[in-house]
C-alpha cells in the first residue's frame, strides 16, 4: 500500500507524497505484450522537477495535455485528467 508514503522519484529529482489511486489502465501492445498503469494523485514535497532521462520536461494544466503526444498506453490517463479538471472548474 503506497498511499501516504513519501516517494523519491530519482527520474524527477523530487521527492512526493503518494495520494490517492487515481486510474489503473491497461493497454494491449499486441505480440510486445500488456501494460498495466496504476496513476495516482501526488504532491511534491522537495525538490523542482527536471528532465534527468528525457530531453525536455514541461509542467502544464491538464487541459493542455493533449497538445503534447503520448505513448498509447497513458492516452487514457491524459483524458481522465483532462475530464476531471472540467468536472472541478
Amino acid at each position: 500500500h503506497v498511499m501516504g508514503q513519501l516517494v523519491e522519484h530519482y527520474q524527477l529529482g523530487i521527492e512526493a507524497i503518494v495520494g490517492k489511486l487515481f486510474l489503473v489502465t491497461t493497454h494491449d501492445y499486441g505480440k510486445n505484450g500488456l501494460v498495466r498503469l496504476h496513476a495516482f494523485l501526488c504532491r511534491i514535497v522537495a525538490g523542482e522537477p527536471e528532465p534527468r532521462y528525457h530531453s525536455a520536461l514541461e509542467w502544464v494544466s491538464p487541459a493542455e495535455l493533449p497538445r503534447y503526444e503520448f505513448a498509447p498506453a497513458d492516452i487514457a490517463i491524459v483524458v481522465a485528467l483532462t475530464a476531471a479538471e472540467d468536472r472541478t472548474a
